[in-house]
């Protein structure tokens, strides 16, 4: 208990370290998206790490009661401890580490939920769906990538690549995309029907 705990406490500390040192940690990344993903400017406190020391300290009194042989107070203490550390990581990490790895993605999508466009992320993901409020019972060939990159489209369609695929994008002549604009790792484009 007390090695995984401390492992864990240890995990949270450093992540919003390292983060905000990018620094020391972008040369030891070879993914070209990843390090794309990292150059997005969220904005960190630092004090984060606080959060990793204060649930290190909570698990040492909760081994420390254990020893004691007061296992109701240590459990009280550990599980405690736990779901507020759990709690405190979602509403002050989570948002973050999102913004990260899909903030652009969903502004974007945002952007165009209520207008009558297409949108379509061209790598697997579920958030075009959700965040451009896509209804059920649309046109079904609007699911088709194919037909919205080269096919006769009615309106204007948005895509989100990652900047690892716009190879195919850019330089397919059979596809005409207009790209709107590149940033921390991804690649808005624009067709026009």
């Amino acid at each position: 208990l007390g090695l995984f705990g401390g492992l864990v406490s240890l995990a949270i500390t450093l992540f919003p370290v390292l983060i905000i040192h990018k620094q020391w940690i972008i040369p030891l990344i070879r993914d070209r998206f990843a390090v794309a993903c990292l150059q997005n400017p969220v904005p960190w406190t630092g004090f984060e790490f606080l959060l990793g020391i204060g649930y290190m300290a909570a698990l040492a009194a909760a081994l420390a009661l254990f020893i004691k042989k007061r296992p109701v107070a240590a459990s009280f203490a550990l599980f405690g401890s736990s779901a507020v550390c759990l709690f405190l990581f979602m509403l002050i990490f989570a948002p973050k580490i999102e913004a990260y790895s899909q903030g652009g993605p969903v502004a974007f999508y945002k952007e165009h939920a209520n207008q009558d466009v297409y949108v379509r992320a061209l790598f697997k993901s579920y958030a075009d769906l959700f965040y451009s409020r896509k209804k059920p019972g649309a046109d079904p060939r609007s699911h088709d990538k194919e037909w919205l990159l080269k096919g006769d489209i009615d309106k204007p369609a948005y895509f989100v690549a990652r900047v690892t695929q716009t190879k195919r994008y850019d330089t397919d002549t059979t596809i005409t995309l207009i790209r709107l604009k590149s940033e921390y790792g991804f690649v808005y484009y624009r067709r026009e029907p």
